[in-house]
């Protein structure tokens, strides 16, 4: 099978260490004797000689390397040639897992390969783990937290999500931990640990500096911090794994700093085996440190934990995968569970249940083919339902072949689910067109900017300021809540349902934007006008054409117009004996709007009008609102008028409607005008015909 780019196949089996030149080479190549891994000694460039000999070699990388060879061209390298390999349709176990070895110093070296090697010896089933996940702010720290207890049957998970201020903080910050994981703001050598905690990564036996220079900062030279009063020395940080989610966690040679201020070397001088953080600046939110925590919780590997965040940031919405971890690439914080088989789906119904038990990081197979499809398009979307509660579930999808011995035309998706710090336990999944979901809601987004438009159209912002201020403020609103729904529609299993609340929300606001707007036209109706007089000045036209007049069957112009800016486009007939005749909007809900009525009526006599309207698809979420009047031209009184008549069409076709109106036996004799709108939830139509009354 041919690898992309010369990356390495991951089967299962041990990494290689890729030695490079110095005098911590044979300290290195002594570490992969004792743990039984092989080691290659590069002379020359190593960045060169990992890109053309790892495609030879099973397995994971490990590169153990120099501080001042950890340039950006290898780690980039790194990261482009994974990017490469998502590309590919390779199975996610043949896609390349690696790990760096490195630290500030030969001596910082020498004692990170001593934990390490002590690390590897130490009997993971004799004491309690201890997992947790950080989320500063301004007052303090958001905490999740994860208690696993080897000693008792099925782990003794026990999890906790709480708030801590600033003295809290600290001290849970002191206490043992397993995996730490911190979700902040913060670049290179600083990050906030909320509540004016600074996480320091200042070498701690640093002597000050009495000069200043490049690279070098303030508190190289005086032993006060100038980002905040709480100084947390990340070397001194009780953790066995730290994740910083955060800006530039992990720069080494290039560096924009000296290294003596660098969080991840920091931490890696005091009690750690493993660090992970971000090259680039920070993506992802939360879900990186969710991600890898639930991965660390589950027993997968430093290496897989950290290819699964960058594989979710790449399949999510496409951004890079900047994520790299130094650290033994096999190592686990706990062991994974004995039945690691991943279920296969082969048909998703209306839901499918699925017991991942205690797992925090689960996977599923998925070789339905709507679901395969939808993929391959970039529509998949999923609604998951937890049996128990806790905090919610993310997912991301990959397309990819079967593995071997299966004809390479096969596909399916695999599916990653993970939860912290609750466990995943039984859930029901089904799945979503997240494209229809996403355009059904920005339709109805549009549907209210233009009722918005159709307000200050009509001077409606200035004859109701309070339904149109209710209208923009919802609009504001939902806008920016719609935008966010949809970006949490890839990994965000509640997004779904927040969406279509979400989208409830907007076609309610819609409904009254609506109904405002058929009352008002209703009374305007009843004067001299129509209401392509509104439309008109802010609409272009764009061209004409011959055609026939609905009610005469004589010839008429239909005339197109578009806005310049929105681009919405509307159709007018004009004929010359009955004035403008039908207005309807281009590409819209509708397709006609006749009004069938005789031409003539005696005062004090009953009129039946007949008004058919075509309709083009359902009325999306809102009923479609007809009203007729008869337009006295203001010369007397109204002619009554029955109620307006709704409906909500179901499919394509057309609704036959009937009114009655008595004309009054009062009524001059003179020519009226019959008129009709109908108004559907994204817009409105117009009709009106020559009426006599004798």
């Amino acid at each position: 099978m041919r690898q992309p780019d010369g990356i390495p196949a991951t089967t299962g089996s041990q990494p290689t260490i890729f030695v490079g030149e110095g005098p911590a080479s044979g300290l290195i190549r002594e570490l992969g004797t004792a743990l039984n891994i092989p080691s290659r000694q590069i002379h020359g460039n190593l960045a060169a000689a990992v890109f053309s000999q790892a495609g030879h070699l099973p397995g994971s990388l490990w590169l153990a390397l120099p501080l001042a060879e950890a340039t950006d061209e290898l780690l980039l390298g790194l990261l482009e040639r994974f990017r490469k390999a998502l590309d590919t349709d390779l199975p996610w176990p043949l896609l390349p897992r690696f790990t760096l070895l490195v630290a500030r110093n030969v001596n910082s070296l020498s004692r990170l390969a001593c934990r390490i090697l002590a690390e590897s010896q130490r009997d993971r089933n004799l004491r309690p783990l201890r997992l947790v996940h950080y989320l500063p702010h301004r007052e303090g720290c958001s905490s999740r937290e994860l208690l696993l207890d080897p000693a008792t049957h099925g782990g003794g998970p026990r999890s906790s999500c709480r708030d801590l201020p600033p003295a809290e903080l600290v001290a849970a910050l002191a206490a043992p931990a397993d995996l730490t994981a911190l979700t902040t703001h913060g670049f290179e050598a600083c990050a906030d640990g909320g509540g004016g905690i600074v996480l320091c990564g200042r070498q701690v036996d640093l002597p000050s500096a009495t000069f200043q220079g490049l690279g070098l900062l303030s508190c190289g030279c005086q032993p006060l911090c100038v980002r905040g009063s709480i100084r947390v020395s990340l070397a001194r940080l009780p953790s066995r794994v730290l994740m910083l989610e955060s800006c530039n966690g992990l720069r080494l040679a290039d560096s924009v700093l000296r290294s003596s201020f660098n969080l991840g070397l920091s931490f890696l001088d005091g009690e750690g085996v493993g660090y992970v953080s971000s090259l680039l600046c920070s993506q992802g939110g939360a879900m990186a440190a969710v991600a890898l925590a639930a991965a660390m919780a589950s027993g997968r590997t430093l290496g897989e934990a950290a290819a699964l965040i960058n594989a979710l940031l790449y399949c999510r919405r496409g951004e890079y995968p900047g994520y790299l971890a130094i650290g033994q690439p096999d190592f686990r914080v706990t062991e994974p569970p004995g039945d690691a088989a991943v279920p296969v789906i082969s048909q998703i119904t209306d839901a499918v249940a699925l017991d991942f038990g205690s797992a925090y990081l689960g996977e599923i197979l998925v070789r339905d083919g709507a679901a395969v499809e939808l993929a391959s398009y970039g529509s998949l979307g999923l609604r998951l339902s937890p049996a128990s509660p806790g905090e919610q579930i993310y997912w991301f999808a990959r397309p990819e072949r079967r593995q071997e011995g299966i004809p390479a035309a096969s596909s399916q998706v695999r599916l990653f689910l993970f939860r912290f710090p609750e466990a995943l336990g039984r859930v029901r999944l089904a799945l979503v067109n997240r494209q229809e979901a996403e355009d059904s809601a920005r339709r109805s987004l549009a549907h209210l900017r233009r009722w918005l438009d159709f307000f200050a159209l009509a001077g409606l912002n200035k004859e109701s300021p309070e339904v149109f201020h209710h209208l923009q403020e919802m609009q504001t609103q939902v806008h920016t809540a719609l935008a966010r729904m949809m970006v949490k529609m890839s990994n965000d299993a509640s997004a779904w349902e927040r969406l279509q609340e979400c989208r409830a929300l907007v076609d309610r606001t819609v409904t009254l934007a609506r109904d405002e707007a058929v009352d008002w036209l209703a009374a305007k109706l009843l004067q001299p006008f129509w209401p392509t007089n509104l439309y008109t000045p802010a609409y272009l036209s764009q061209g004409l054409r011959d055609s026939l007049c609905p009610n005469c069957q004589g010839p008429a112009i239909t005339k197109g117009l578009k806005h310049p800016l929105s681009g919405d486009g509307r159709q007018v007939t004009v004929c010359p004996r009955c004035g403008i005749v039908s207005d309807l909007p281009a590409d819209g809900p509708f397709t006609s709007l006749v009004l069938a009525a005789p031409g003539q009526v005696g005062r004090g006599q009953p009129l039946e009008v007949e008004v058919l309207v075509e309709t083009s698809r359902p009325g999306e979420g809102t009923a479609v609102l007809v009203c007729p009047r008869i337009s006295a031209v203001g010369l007397c009184q109204a002619v009554p008028a029955p109620p307006h008549y709704e409906f909500t069409p179901t499919a394509p076709g057309r609704e036959d409607m009937r009114f009655r109106f008595v004309i009054p036996p009062d009524l001059p004799p003179h020519r009226y005008f019959l008129k009709a709108v109908a108004a559907s939830a994204s817009d409105l139509a117009f009709a009106s015909r020559v009426l006599f009354v004798t």
